[in-house]
């Protein structure tokens, strides 16, 4: 049976519902048209504990029971936002110990964490996207002491190669040790 592209509605950035576009078989379409109808995606926006936002994520994109799929819709939220300006794509933000380049923004205001990931390649830019939505919105303590496990979850540790594994576990150590570092906040 010939797959053609198709737009769901399902995802929603910024309080603006965006149109992802899958290649499926007709009945794959109506199936997820069925399943991505009415549910959005909203970044956490105030305090939430790690374990929060990786349970969100993973309920939103377990509605997609195909891995492959699932992993086609993760790259397609990451191209519908914006990459990291060219100043925050230096040395200094880069994560060392990934085959594909990889930079991590990381700030901390008023007791929270805040990161924003990205990369050269698609599918690395979207898995360190998810993994910095996990810590973004979260305090400093609860960075540093969180062990994500959200790619697993997902079922994509099978369908990455060990080097992007490895280079993954490094940007979650930046973040922690980032979030280590951050200065807790002051008392008001």
């Amino acid at each position: 049976m010939k797959k053609r592209e198709f737009e769901v509605q399902s995802f929603q950035n910024g309080g603006i519902s965006s149109p992802l576009l899958i290649q499926a078989t007709p009945r794959r379409q109506r199936s997820l048209q069925r399943r991505c109808s009415g549910r959005h995606y909203a970044p956490p926006t105030m305090h939430r504990h790690p374990s929060q936002n990786e349970d969100q994520l993973v309920n939103q994109l377990l509605q997609v029971e195909d891995s492959l799929e699932r992993l086609a819709l993760v790259q397609d939220r990451v191209r519908k936002t914006p990459p990291l300006p060219a100043q925050h794509r230096c040395e200094s933000n880069r994560i060392h110990g990934c085959a594909t380049k990889v930079w991590i923004l990381a700030e901390h205001q008023d007791g929270v964490c805040r990161f924003q990931a990205d990369s050269e390649s698609s599918v690395v830019r979207g898995l360190a996207s998810l993994i910095a939505e996990v810590f973004s919105g979260t305090t400093a303590a609860e960075a540093a002491e969180f062990e994500s496990k959200i790619i697993e979850r997902l079922g994509f540790e099978r369908m990455i190669t060990p080097t992007r594994l490895h280079g993954l576990a490094k940007l979650e150590e930046t973040i922690r040790a980032f979030a280590r570092s951050a200065k807790p906040a002051e008392a008001p």
